[in-house]
């Protein structure tokens, strides 16, 4: 058999093998030179000389691009700003989208205040904060605006531009639920009722109401009218003087009331107040809306709302119970069923109402005894597992109460605490319709409420009054000694009392010529109207006199020609005094109705 010689690089590999060992210089002159010698390859990415410069490249690009993308935001957000501002105009309302910056894409909100708008790739849904407020939806390119809100209808439209436009429709199921969660406001001293949001704070004294809501108030005052003047010569009466630019515009409401609405007046703020004046036979009721801030539109809404819901009522038919045990009353319409029940330290009265067949109301009054004597904060606070955590306390014509929901949400709860007793008022609805909303169960109960009130209100205790009662519809602003130096007197002689609130009173005035201490104007009431007066317990005089603190004014309004007649006024500021000595009570003078 023949050898087989290796070839190729197998050759060269036995022949290096077998190569015989030769001298160093043979091994010098086989070895590769440096020059020669082969270096390995590097990849790229990891080449520093390369990936360095890359790097670098790339983040200035970065920077550039997001500086862009700033400014370019920034931008939008201006025209974005710019175009809510031309649609606010137009349409003659504005919103609060401004608040909201994710409404102006899918929504233009009206009143971000009160809500806030989600989107999702389907629908487009405004979440409820507050519940009494409306929602547009911005519909483009002329397209139905019922597509995404069967309930839809159009409002208004807006071209803005000539690539589409946009329309304004309001859910007809917001619309409707405006007022939902609304209550009735009663007065019974001038037989009227409005509604009002739930969500805003009452108070009233004896000429009219107030509602609070965040800052924003709501005046509601009466001022009489027997000689039946018409707008313009009533004003002259009063301290109201018509300025050149204002804008008295005339409407008639759908109970048949005048409302002379004067418009926007500056509040200083840079926003509008309003003033409206509604006549009604010898009767001038004035709204004031004080917005406190820059827009006010739902506030104007509401103000709106509850002039057309304005209304006076007749109490004239209905029964009155008193309770001289407990020293309180109460009014109900005749058709009402009554029934007490007596326990061993608990009085109750139920009084009954069917609104219909399916639906009837039972009012409960509980008294029991304030064991501890807490007052209503102390009250709340020992309470509050009871009652659910947005129970408040508001004040009233029977002094100040804890007012909430319980059991639920169902039933409508107001406490009033007395030094002895506590009182609470609440309703339950029985065998409820499954379609009835309770609206009416609520405006009823408020009806109810307003007639209840203390016997003898207008009576307080020396020793015991302190600032924040309320009594004869004024509230206790300051109670200290009348001198801080005569500590040794006893409370019940060294008083002094001031109160906040209005009363009108008719009575007798006198000039007391100077010379005498003191002179000047000075008012006496008697008879029944010393019921509008704060007077201590027991007080058996049949008259009560005191001067005005505002005399200059006083001989202004009166006139000096007379010395003595009769008057009807309004006043303010009464402070009672108490001192060994005969002192002079006195109030701030507001107006004189008439005199004779």
């Amino acid at each position: 058999m023949q050898d087989i010689k290796p070839k190729g690089k197998a050759e060269k590999i036995k022949n290096y093998i077998n190569m015989p060992e030769q001298s160093p210089e043979v091994q010098s002159e086989l070895q590769p030179t440096e020059e020669q010698t082969l270096e390995p390859k590097i990849p790229w990415f990891k080449n520093k000389k390369i990936i360095i410069p890359i790097i670098i490249i790339t983040v200035v690009i970065g920077i550039i691009l997001l500086v862009y993308l700033v400014l370019s935001s920034m931008r939008q957000d201006s025209q974005n700003a710019s175009k809510l501002k031309n649609l606010q105009k137009q349409v003659g309302q504005g919103g609060a989208c401004l608040d909201h910056p994710d409404c102006f894409d899918d929504y233009i909100c009206f009143y971000g205040r009160a809500y806030d708008c989600i989107t999702n790739n389907e629908r487009h849904n405004c979440q409820e904060i507050f519940g009494d407020n409306l929602c547009h939806r911005k519909c483009l390119n002329n397209t139905d605006c019922s597509a995404d809100m069967p309930s839809c209808k159009e409002v208004s439209t807006f071209i803005s531009d000539t690539e589409f436009q946009l329309r304004f429709c309001v859910n007809e199921k917001a619309e409707n639920g405006f007022t939902e969660g609304w209550k009735t406001y009663h007065n019974e001293q001038y037989n009227y009722e409005l509604e009002y949001p739930g969500m805003w704070l009452y108070s009233q004294n004896e000429d009219g109401g107030f509602l609070e809501f965040n800052g924003k108030t709501i005046v509601i005052t009466h001022d009489d009218n027997s000689n039946n003047l018409g707008i313009k010569d009533w004003l002259k009466h009063t301290d109201y003087v018509l300025q050149s630019g204002d804008d008295l515009k005339e409407s008639v409401t759908e109970q048949g009331y005048k409302i002379y609405d004067i418009g926007e007046l500056s509040n200083g703020n840079g926003g509008p107040n309003y003033k409206t004046f509604l006549l009604k036979d010898n009767h001038v009721f004035n709204f004031f809306l004080n917005t406190n801030f820059q827009h006010g539109l739902y506030e104007r809404q509401v103000y709106d709302h509850m002039l057309s819901t304005f209304k006076i009522e007749d109490f004239s038919t209905w029964q009155t119970y008193k309770n001289e045990k407990y020293g309180f009353e109460f009014r109900y319409p005749e058709k009402w069923e009554l029934v007490e029940s007596h326990f061993d330290k608990r009085h109750d009265i139920q009084v009954f109402y069917e609104i219909n067949n399916k639906t009837g109301i039972d009012f409960f009054i509980t008294i029991e005894p304030n064991e501890d004597g807490l007052d209503e904060k102390q009250l709340r606070e020992k309470n509050k597992q009871s009652y659910v955590e947005y129970s408040r306390i508001i004040q009233t014509g029977m002094g100040n109460a804890i007012e909430g929901p319980i059991a639920g949400g169902r039933s409508e709860s107001l406490i009033i605490p007395t030094e002895e007793y506590l009182f609470e008022i609440n309703y339950q609805v029985f065998r409820k319709d499954i379609g009835y909303t309770g609206k009416e169960v609520n405006d009823k109960f408020h009806k109810f409420i307003s007639t209840f009130k203390f016997l003898d209100e207008n009576v307080f205790d020396v020793n015991k009054v302190k600032e924040g009662d309320i009594v004869a519809g004024m509230k206790v602003v300051s109670v200290k000694p009348y001198r801080s130096d005569m500590t040794a007197l006893g409370r019940e002689q060294n008083l002094i009392i001031e109160f906040s609130g209005q009363a009108i009173l008719e009575g007798e005035y006198e000039f007391i010529p100077e010379g005498s201490m003191p002179s000047g104007v000075l008012f006496s009431v008697i008879g029944e109207e010393l019921s509008k007066l704060p007077l201590p317990l027991g007080n058996k005089s049949g008259k009560f006199m005191f001067y005005f603190t505002n005399q200059d004014f006083a001989k202004e309004q009166f006139g000096s020609s007379v010395t003595l007649g009769k008057a009807t006024i309004v006043i303010d500021n009464f402070i009672y005094k108490t001192y060994p000595t005969e002192l002079n009570h006195e109030a701030k003078l507001v107006k004189v109705i008439n005199k004779n």
